[in-house]
C-alpha cells in the first residue's frame, strides 16, 4: 500500500502516464539563407534602374516635344530662341523701328513676317532671319539643328540698291557690271517691270538666282545665293519673297 502511495506521488507521472516536462512556447522565426537575400537586393535595384529610366525618359520627351511645337509654329523665332546676340539685338532694333510686323494670315503667307523699310516691302517666313542695313537688306534661312546647335546657311539673299547714273538698259547693266545675262525674262511684280534669271553657278560653285528691278538711276538686285545640294526645295521660298517685294522711288 505504502508502495503505491510513494509510485502516485513521483513526480513526472500521473494516473500511469508520463508527465511532459512544461517547455516555454517559443515563436518560429523565418529563416534567410543567402541567396535570398541577394535575390531581393537585385530586385530593389532593378525596380529603381526602371524608375530611373522612366524618368529621364518622360523629361527627354517634354524637351523635344517643346523643342518641336516652338520649331514648326515658328514661336521659337518670336523669342529670339534661335538668334545669335547680333541677330537679336538687329530683330529688336527692327521691332522697334517698325520695320518687322507680325505673322501674315493671307493665302500663301501664312505664317510669314512682313519688313517695311522707307522703300523697300517684303514678306518673308517667319523661321528665316533679317539684317538691315543703309546698303543692303540681308534675309537668310538655316539648317537648324536640335536646339539650334552647329547651324549652317541654307540660303542667303541680299537686296542692295546699285547706282545707274546713265540709266542703262537692264541688259547693258548686267553686261557693264559682269552681272549673269543668261537664261532670264521680264515680268511685272507689283506694279514694278523686274527681270528675273534662271538658276546658274556662281564662281564658287554655289548656286544663284537673281531679280533686278530697273529704277530711275538705279537699279535694285536682290541676289540668292543657296548653299544646300537639295537648293530646288527653297526655290518655292525664293520665289513667293520676289513675288512680294514691294519697292517705291
Amino acid at each position: 500500500m505504502e508502495k503505491n502511495k510513494e509510485e502516485k506521488q513521483k513526480p513526472g507521472f500521473i494516473l500511469g502516464h508520463a508527465r511532459q516536462p512544461e517547455t516555454s512556447k517559443v515563436e518560429a522565426k523565418p529563416e534567410y539563407h543567402e541567396h535570398q537575400v541577394v535575390r531581393t537586393g537585385r530586385y530593389n535595384n532593378l525596380i529603381l534602374v526602371v524608375l530611373l529610366f522612366t524618368v529621364v525618359f518622360v523629361v527627354v520627351a517634354l524637351v523635344y516635344a517643346l523643342y518641336v511645337f516652338f520649331h514648326n509654329s515658328r514661336l521659337a523665332n518670336v523669342a529670339n530662341l534661335h538668334y545669335s546676340e547680333n541677330m537679336k539685338e538687329a530683330a529688336r532694333q527692327l521691332v522697334k523701328e517698325g520695320k518687322i510686323t507680325g505673322f501674315q494670315t493671307e493665302e500663301g503667307y501664312a505664317g510669314w513676317l512682313v519688313y517695311r523699310g522707307e522703300k523697300l516691302e517684303f514678306k518673308y517666313p517667319g523661321d528665316w532671319e533679317v539684317k538691315s542695313a543703309d546698303e543692303y537688306t540681308v534675309i537668310r534661312k538655316f539648317n537648324r539643328k536640335l536646339y539650334g546647335y552647329f547651324d549652317s546657311l541654307a540660303v542667303s539673299i541680299e537686296i542692295k540698291d546699285l547706282p545707274n547714273p546713265e540709266n542703262l538698259e537692264i541688259s547693258e547693266f548686267l553686261k557693264a557690271n559682269d552681272f549673269f545675262a543668261g537664261e532670264r525674262k521680264i515680268e511685272v511684280i507689283n506694279e514694278k517691270e523686274v527681270l528675273l534669271t534662271g538658276a546658274y553657278d556662281d564662281p564658287r560653285g554655289f548656286v544663284e538666282k537673281s531679280a533686278y528691278w530697273p529704277l530711275e538711276g538705279r537699279v535694285v538686285r536682290l541676289d540668292a545665293v543657296f548653299y544646300n545640294q537639295d537648293y530646288e526645295d527653297l526655290f518655292d521660298e525664293f520665289e513667293k519673297i520676289v513675288q512680294s517685294v514691294k519697292i517705291s522711288g
